[in-house]
């Protein structure tokens, strides 16, 4: 009886194919361009007054997003029924003071 040889077993190494793959994959990865961002036109709001407030003289008046009121910089008013008040006393005699209302 004739004996076939034996075959050897091919054995492919993969490594060097798997390290092409990443390093193409990077490539692409960091060259790719994405579609820029478009703009979006909006329609900002005007003031109709012409009036310009002077910067001397002006109380401001500010309400913060969580409703509290600030007279100045001071430390907010916790209740808005003390408003007037307060401001009355921070107003005084000074009639002359414009009031600025700041959202």
């Amino acid at each position: 009886m004739v004996r076939k040889k034996a075959r050897l077993s091919i054995h492919i190494d993969m490594t060097p194919m798997v390290d092409v793959i990443m390093l193409l994959l990077t490539f692409f990865m960091m060259t790719t361009q994405f579609r820029p961002e478009e703009a979006v036109d909006v329609t900002l709001p005007y003031s109709h007054s012409e009036f310009e407030l002077p910067q001397s003289d002006v109380m401001t008046v500010w309400v913060s997003n969580t409703n509290q009121i600030f007279l100045g910089v001071d430390s907010p008013i916790l209740r808005a029924e003390l408003f007037g008040e307060e401001y009355r006393n921070k107003l005084g005699a000074q009639s002359r003071i414009k009031t600025r209302l700041r959202i």
